[in-house]
Order: structure tokens, then sequence, then C-alpha cells
């Protein structure tokens, strides 16, 4: 009985897989991963119905978010290869298989919280991910960083005044608005009015009525 596929072929250590086209998107929900996995050279020589892509011989893929700057682990995952058969079976001539938009997909709030995005400063997050062959194997890791950017919501002008200002008799008068405009707190969350300073700051320029 021959084997499937040929073993040294398929050995992540003597033809190793390669990333193309990696690419990691993220939205105020969601981080995405999407890429492609290729033979780093021939694509194996296989029975006749059998796979030859590489996917068919990973076993799953360890993706793991660290944070940039400390380089500590913020989770590590590993997820199965998203290629989905839908038509036939693998021991089949013909077989219609069908990639993924994305490889992996994780709610945000999982990799970065909601009050690590309050800080009044950036945060970058480092996403690795690297193919593990049926064997145990493991290929070359591909690495992305993502960069999270603090949103500042202005504050609101405080005790607005409106000066009218009349110089003669029967003269038009003149009006000017000024107001208190609050300085940042030095933190992110939200500042009580106990804590914060505001600096006084006039904004309008006096014109005629």
């Amino acid at each position: 009985m021959r084997p499937v596929a040929n073993f040294d072929m398929i050995d992540f250590a003597q033809n190793p897989p390669v990333f193309r086209d990696a690419i990691t998107y993220f939205d105020e929900d969601t981080i995405a991963i999407a890429f492609d996995l290729d033979w780093g050279g021939n694509a194996p020589d296989v029975a006749l119905g059998a796979r030859r892509d590489v996917e068919a011989y990973v076993r799953c893929y360890e993706i793991t978010f660290f944070d940039v700057e400390s380089q500590a682990v913020i989770k590590t995952i590993t997820s199965a290869p998203s290629l989905t058969q839908t038509t036939g079976m693998p021991s089949l001539l013909n077989v219609n298989a069908v990639r993924a938009r994305y490889q992996y997909a994780v709610a945000r709030s999982e990799i970065v919280p909601a009050s690590d995005l309050a800080q009044l400063r950036q945060r970058r997050i480092g996403v690795s991910v690297t193919p593990v062959s049926q064997t145990g194997q493991r290929g070359a890791s591909v690495t992305d960083t993502l960069t999270f950017e603090p949103k500042l919501t202005p504050l609101p002008a405080n005790d607005a005044q409106l000066m009218l200002t009349m110089t003669a008799p029967g003269a038009k008068p003149t009006a000017q608005l000024a107001w208190r405009q609050p300085v940042l707190p030095p933190t992110g969350g939200v500042a009580s009015r106990a804590r914060m300073q505001r600096l006084s700051t006039r904004k309008a320029t006096a014109r005629r009525l």
C-alpha cells in the first residue's frame, strides 16, 4: 500500500510553509486575521484524490496576542484551518474547497478592553500566527502589529457670558462672547467637577449688532 503523500515533502522542516498576503483588520468590535499559507517549495506528490494544499497537513494555527512594549502575552489561541469542503469528500476527485474570508476573528474587547483605550496614550498590540503540522512540527511564524489610538471626547465650554457694550447714547452696541474652557484631566476616564481645573479663555471677537 502506497502512502497518501510523500512524507519528506509534507515535512515542515524539509518543506517549510510560507505565509502570503497576511493582513490584520480591526474595527470597534472585531479583530480579524487573513492570510494564505503555501508550500515554500514544491507541492507534495500525493495519491489519487488526496489534497496537495498545505492546509490539508496543518493540525492548527497557534495565534498569540501580546503587548508590543512589554512583550507580555495577552492571549494565546489555537484555531483549526478555515478551509471548508463544500462538495464531495476529501478522498474523492473534484473536491470544491472554499476558504473563509478571514482565518480567525475575535471580539476586540477580549484583547483590548475599553478601559485600556480610555488612557491618554497609544496601545500597540502584536499578533503572531504559527502553523502546527499534523505531526506537531511548528512552522515559521508571521507577525503583525495593531495600533490603537485613544479617542478623546472634547470637554464642553462652561460659564458662557455674552457682554453688550454701548459707548454712547444712541450708538450701536457691540457684543462679545466669552467662556471658561476646562483643562483636560491628567488621566483617562470621567473627570469629577471637584478635580476639574478650568482655564478662562476668551474665544469670540467683538462685533457690531
